[in-house]
């Protein structure tokens, strides 16, 4: 799987490029590990963009987790300034 994550203003853009269908996770956690947002993501097969709400979030630094169906865990972290 490769993936793409970018932020935009209130939301992560997960641009993702799989060539079969199948289930990811994605999870956000701030820095003391706690889960803030996760979602269940049905992959298409094809190139697709998933948009994530994140204009909850306060300004700080951020993990995201991406998890297939296979457990492969893709992981980074990003920096919210308001």
């Amino acid at each position: 799987m490769m993936y793409q994550v970018k932020q935009e203003f209130d939301k992560l853009a997960l641009t993702i490029a799989e060539s079969q269908a199948g289930n990811i996770v994605f999870k956000v956690f701030n820095l003391l590990g706690q889960e803030l947002i996760s979602s269940d993501i049905n992959l298409t097969g094809k190139y697709q963009v998933v948009n994530i709400d994140i204009s909850k979030l306060k300004s700080g630094t951020y993990v995201y987790s991406i998890i297939s169906s296979d457990k492969e865990v893709n992981s980074g972290k990003y920096i919210i300034a308001k």
